[in-house]
Formats: C-alpha cells, structure tokens, sequence
C-alpha cells in the first residue's frame, strides 16, 4: 500500500503546477506509471553505494541515467520526472519482504517506511540544480538486506512499460528463491502488479501480452502461463553473482 505524503508549498513552487495552493501543507499524491518505477530503481541501486544519493550533475544527466528522453513543457518529460521524483519521496510505503527458513516454511515480513528523509532539488543561493536525495534510516537498512540485483539492459528494454517493470522485478525478486515449483492464479498475481485492474481476466490478458517482452530481458526466468494463472520455477539470477570481501563480482569484473 502507498499513502500520499505533503509537501509545504510556501517554501518553492516545485515543478510547474505540482502545487495549487501556497502556504500550507499539500497532498502530492501518490506515484504512478513507469517514470516512477524508473526513479525508485535508480533510487535503490545508487542507496547500496550511499544512504546519500546524487541524482547526477545536472536534471538532464538524471533523466538520460533513467533511459528517458528530454522534453520540456506542462505535459514534457522533464515536468513529469519533478511531479514523480516528489510524490515518491513524500509517500510511505507498506513494504513486504518473504524469506524461507532452513525448514522450508516462508516468513513473511511488513514494515512501514518512508523512502527519504530529505530531498534538495535546488542549490538554495543561485536555484540551480542540486539533485541530493537522503534515503530513510530504515529503508536503507532494508534495502542493503533485501536488494536483488537488476540488469540495465532489462530496465531499459521495459522503460516505459509499468506493468512490464513489475513483472521483471518481481521476477528478478522471487524466481531465484524458488526451491521448488510455485503457481500464483491471476488472483494472487492481482495483489502484486495489477491492482489497478478490476477484472482477473484483464489482468491475465495484459501479462500474455507483455510476457514476451518481460522475458526478453530477463531470458533466464522460468515463468510459464497457465488457466489458472503464472507457474514459476526455480530460477537464475537475473544478474549471476559471487561476493568476494563485500563486493560484486560478475565475469570478473567489479559491479557498483
């Protein structure tokens, strides 16, 4: 679950028109579609190196690191990156973390946490670009003990696809902890990445349509479709890996 923060918008209006209304405190909404999806990948792989994230030199510099193009304008891209980088670092979220015991038995976890205790946007003297995102405590340490590693090249290939985003993280996420065949009914997978859809059926005919695609970049998942709904089996890692003195090695290069 995503619950809306506030932002107090008598300090800076932000963004063009992300605010209406000046002087108080105002709900930003919560975050939504791929440019969201896009900003919290960047926002967990750059926390492993620094609780303290830059989000690059300049605005630019940010959105081609998501993959995005640049537009300008009300309806432009660089717009919508300030009104999603907002609502996700105002919201709290209701994260849930599943781990397996030396029994077999599954453990299943809930913890409400915030994603930032602080942004700055803009350099306060001059109003330029400053781009720093301070991660919360608690999410950070959740983030160093639950990060699963992801390929750029997959991101990129599902960069403007929400559902398709969900999907290869979610992948990415459970098919390696497999020990044994899994099957989740379009019901169950309703909870995970389709609670927008109201009817199982159009959720189950969405995900036969972008499947191909989702498994495209991630090629080493075992996912198949069924009537009832997804079978998953146990799987590589999206991103093979051996740790050596606390860093990541793939092919034997170091990975940051």
């Amino acid at each position: 679950m995503v619950q809306p923060g506030v932002f107090r918008s008598e300090a800076r209006d932000v963004g063009n028109q992300i605010l209406t209304s000046k002087g108080s405190s105002d709900y930003v909404g919560v975050p939504y579609g791929p440019k969201a999806r896009l900003i919290l990948i960047y926002l967990q792989s750059e926390g492993l190196k620094s609780r303290v994230v830059s989000l690059g030199a300049t605005q630019t510099a940010f959105m081609r690191s998501l993959g995005l193009s640049i537009t300008g304008g009300v309806r432009g891209s660089i717009n919508a990156v300030k009104k999603q980088t907002l609502r996700l670092t105002r919201c709290q979220f209701v994260l849930q973390f599943t781990s397996v015991g030396a029994n077999g038995e599954e453990h299943t976890q809930l913890t409400d946490a915030r994603i930032t205790d602080g942004l700055d946007f803009w350099k306060s003297s001059s109003g330029e670009w400053n781009g720093v995102v301070e991660l919360n405590q608690k999410f950070h340490e959740n983030l160093l003990e639950h990060a699963v590693p992801l390929d750029k090249r997959g991101i990129a290939h599902l960069v403007g696809n929400s559902l398709g985003l969900d999907l290869y993280t979610f992948f990415a996420y459970r098919l390696p902890k497999l020990n044994k065949p899994l099957e989740l009914s379009w019901s169950q997978l309703q909870g995970q990445v389709g609670a927008e859809m109201k009817q199982h059926r159009q959720l189950g005919a969405r995900i036969r349509e972008i499947l191909p695609d989702v498994m495209a970049a991630y090629p080493e998942a075992n996912v198949e479709v069924t009537q009832r709904g997804l079978l998953l089996r146990p799987s590589p890692c999206v991103v093979p890996r051996t740790q050596v003195r606390g860093v990541t090695v793939r092919n034997g290069k170091i990975l940051t």
